[in-house]
């Protein structure tokens, strides 16, 4: 190799040099993923209701007096 040709740098070499790259990626994928899971448990599953979760976890002074 001559010493004025410099070495060819692979994609993944670049990508891990690009500090903003990174960054976006470290921002964005946990929110993708959050919001994905959120969305999820929104219209996916059988939520319980708040009183019955109360009731069974022995916290009824949180529950409204009957």
């Amino acid at each position: 190799m001559d010493e004025n040709e410099a070495p060819k740098r692979t994609l993944m070499q670049k990508m891990f040099d690009n500090m903003w790259l990174l960054f976006f990626i470290g921002m964005a994928f946990p929110g993708v993923f959050y919001l994905g899971w959120g969305l999820l448990e929104i219209f996916v599953f059988n939520n319980a209701q708040l009183t019955d979760y109360l009731a069974k976890s022995n916290q009824t002074y949180l529950l409204p007096p009957k």
